[in-house]
């Protein structure tokens, strides 16, 4: 996958990633973490070059998703970390939608 280190869970790798991508420093996300930051560096050097999950085959997505900070959080699968952005409110699916509907007899399911 292009990752020197194999002692950590990809899920390790995506969530520092998503911290990077949130404005983390190197420093900040070893300290947060309690990982060498020579080992945060490379994983963003892997990261920012492409090379993660270049080996990567079809596969289901396991995202790991920024805590919500506007419309959109950025997630990042922990498999082959490609990055995708989900919304943080879908009005299809909100309360007062469901309530709306089942009160006029629409109720989803």
């Amino acid at each position: 996958m292009g990752i020197r280190s194999h002692s950590y869970p990809s899920d390790v790798i995506a969530r520092a990633i998503l911290q990077y991508r949130a404005g983390c420093t190197q420093r900040e996300i070893s300290a947060i973490m309690e990982i060498p930051r020579s080992t945060i560096r490379g994983w963003l050097s892997s990261f920012n070059s492409g090379r993660i999950g270049s080996r990567v085959g079809e596969h289901p997505h396991v995202w790991m998703i920024e805590s919500p900070n506007g419309s959109l959080s950025t997630g990042i699968c922990s498999v082959c970390f490609n990055e995708r952005d989900f919304a943080n409110f879908n009005p299809e699916y909100s309360y007062w939608t469901y309530w709306s509907e089942a009160e006029n007899g629409k109720e989803k399911h």
